[in-house]
């Protein structure tokens, strides 16, 4: 699998622009590859909002039902949102769970 290393100085080109993800899946089996083999993997990412603002998040957890985030500012619960990562296609997903820091949803 090929991938594309981008340096670490700007979060925002970490996770958006088409161009550095992975181009060998078309899905999240990238990063579900990484959550299997380590469990304690944090992988940035940017949560897109309905109303089109992004936040930047952390994924701590990550399965093929749903997801853990760490964020700054807590979503909505039942809100529909966009995971933007590396290697991950735009996925579509709802937020199930909010508790202080932390959130979750499913796809």
């Amino acid at each position: 699998m090929n991938k594309t290393i981008v340096p670490n100085n700007d979060l925002r080109s970490l996770v958006a622009p088409a161009q550095i993800r992975d181009r060998s899946t078309s899905c999240a089996y990238g990063i579900l590859d990484a959550f299997r083999d380590n469990p304690r993997t944090r992988h940035p990412a940017l949560l897109v909002r309905d109303d089109g603002s992004e936040d930047v998040v952390t994924i701590t957890e990550f399965t093929q039902g749903g997801f853990r985030l760490d964020v700054s500012l807590r979503p909505n619960l039942g809100e529909k949102v966009l995971i933007r990562a590396t290697g991950l296609d735009d996925l579509p997903a709802r937020i199930r769970w909010a508790h202080g820091a932390e959130a979750g949803g499913s796809y």
